[in-house]
């Protein structure tokens, strides 16, 4: 496979996104579960022989990294030409980057739900709900966000931008707990964002 053939198959392959581990946010494909599994296999070689050596923890991982993307093949735990599956996550989030950053979740990789917490304690969030509340009270059409609204929005997405990286993928889902986790305008907010941010 060539590095043209591989960014083929890894940008028309449909990724998953891995809701039960949102504090590590990646998507994953399986390889039983695809049609053309001579791609798979291809793929996988590829990152095999031309990737380089990194960790996750204390597992030694082989990655490629391409457009801004980190690709892996898993589980780990298995001989390279055994894993069954396919992942990737945003480069900035890998355990390498966010160890550098100092940024590694402290609950290390486990399952979990997407804490919004940090996001809806946020004082710059929580200015922007009632902003926005106030906002759909007043009897005038909204305008336009004005430059110091757009620019407090930025903040708040630039601030928490790996929960704003996985809450489109678990809102599509229909994830229950985020819905559980916020109140209706908080919704609203968290969801105007996201709209802002793409």
């Amino acid at each position: 496979m060539t590095e043209e053939g591989f960014l083929e198959y890894v940008t028309t392959v449909r990724w998953r996104f891995a809701k039960s581990v949102p504090n590590w946010p990646h998507f994953y494909i399986v390889e039983e579960e695809l049609e053309d599994q001579l791609g798979y296999a291809a793929t996988r070689a590829f990152i095999r022989d031309h990737g380089y050596d990194g960790n996750f923890f204390d597992m030694n991982v082989r990655y490629r990294d391409a457009d801004g993307w980190t690709y892996w093949a898993s589980p780990l735990a298995e001989p390279f030409e055994s894993r069954y599956m396919l992942n990737r996550c945003r480069t900035e989030y890998t355990w390498d980057a966010l160890s550098k950053a100092g940024k590694l979740p402290p609950e290390g990789f486990q399952a979990q739900h997407l804490s919004l917490s940090p996001v809806l304690e946020d004082p710059e969030f929580q200015s922007l709900v009632r902003d926005r509340d106030a906002e759909d009270h007043a009897s005038v059409d909204s305008e336009a966000p004005n430059a110091e609204m757009t620019e407090r929005q930025r903040n708040v997405l630039h601030r928490h931008g790996k929960t704003f990286h996985c809450l489109p993928h678990l809102l599509e889902l229909d994830e229950q707990s985020i819905r559980e986790q916020c109140l209706d305008e908080e919704l609203k907010q968290l969801q105007s964002l996201l709209l802002s941010g793409r």
